[in-house]
Parts: C-alpha cells; sequence; structure tokens
C-alpha cells in the first residue's frame, strides 16, 4: 500500500492503529508512510565505473575503493553504480555546476551516505525530483499548504526525526542578532 504525494511513493511498512476516542466521539487513526527513498539507506555504493571497463578505468566491483575526480566522475559512478545495483535512480550535474578533483574513499558505505558525500566533500547540495537526484542548487521552494482542522479531517500533525537522511540541507536567514 502506498500513497503518492508530489508524483513520489511513501509506503506503509506498519499496520496503521486505530483507536476510539470517549471524549468526543470520534476514532483516531495513525498510520506512518515511508518515502521510497527508504532504499537508498540499505543498498551498498559499488566500485563500478562502466559495464564493460572500456575507458581503461579500473574497476573492483567492491564496495571498498578510493578514486580521484571531479563531481561529473563522481556522479557517473553513482549511475554506474544504480545501474549495477538495478535501482531506478539516476544523477543530474545541473548545468553549469563543476567542482576540483578531490581524493574521496568509501568501504562499505551506503548510498545515502554516500550522497552526502556530495555536500561534505565538494560543497554542492543536491535534491530530488522524483527518482532523478540532481547535484545544483534547487530554485524549487515547497509552496503546498497543508490543511488542519475538524472541517478538514485532519486534526493534527506530529513529526518525528525518522526520516533525517532525506533533508540534506537547511540553511537560516536572519541578521547578526
Amino acid at each position: 500500500v502506498y500513497v503518492k504525494f508530489n508524483d513520489e511513493r511513501y509506503y506503509i511498512k506498519q499496520v496503521p492503529s486505530s483507536s476510539y476516542s470517549n471524549t468526543d466521539v470520534r476514532y483516531i487513526h495513525e498510520a506512518t508512510f515511508v518515502s521510497e527513498r527508504e532504499i537508498l539507506n540499505n543498498v551498498y555504493f559499488f566500485d563500478v565505473v562502466t559495464d564493460d571497463g572500456a575507458d581503461g578505468k579500473p574497476v573492483s566491483n567492491s564496495t571498498t575503493f578510493s578514486f580521484y575526480g571531479n563531481i561529473q566522475e563522481f556522479a557517473s559512478r553513482l549511475n554506474h553504480s544504480f545501474k549495477y545495483t538495478m535501482l531506478d535512480y539516476s544523477v543530474v550535474v545541473d548545468e553549469g555546476v563543476t567542482s576540483e578533483n578531490k581524493m574521496l574513499s568509501f568501504s562499505d558505505q551506503f548510498i545515502a551516505n554516500v550522497l552526502q558525500e556530495i555536500y561534505n566533500t565538494y560543497e554542492i547540495p543536491y535534491y530530488f525530483i522524483g527518482k532523478e537526484i540532481h547535484i545544483g542548487f534547487a530554485e524549487n521552494e515547497i509552496d503546498y499548504v497543508f490543511k488542519y482542522g475538524i472541517k478538514n479531517s485532519l486534526l493534527s500533525i506530529n513529526k518525528n526525526n525518522s526520516n533525517y537522511k532525506i533533508i540534506n540541507r537547511i540553511s537560516g536567514i536572519g541578521s547578526a542578532d
């Protein structure tokens, strides 16, 4: 069972709970939806440069490796790893985004952790549009207004920080005070 929000799927991983409230004579239903991206927390990043190794770069198909390259090379390795692990994701470097060559080392890292290295090492943010991961600066802002209240059938919204890996950067704007 899943729901779609902004063309992304969210799945129910546990049976929703229901209870009856005697104080205001209504049922309370609780359902937790988990992002489809949760799979990125459970799949290893492999050293796959190309399908056949024809470009002369070393290929180990291992999860422990190092490489020296720029953000385009890193995105290429991520795309080949997605293809190797048969995940339906892709990485795109936005137009005009460049970086210096950097040395990176990985040892049994999951793809969600490896994605964070885009910002940690290259200092370039990334964002998702469906199953496409963009490396660059998002110009999109969330403009959907959640409505709640008795007329909209949603009485409260509680958020816990169990999906903390989905948010990759938060910036504040304000004065020096």
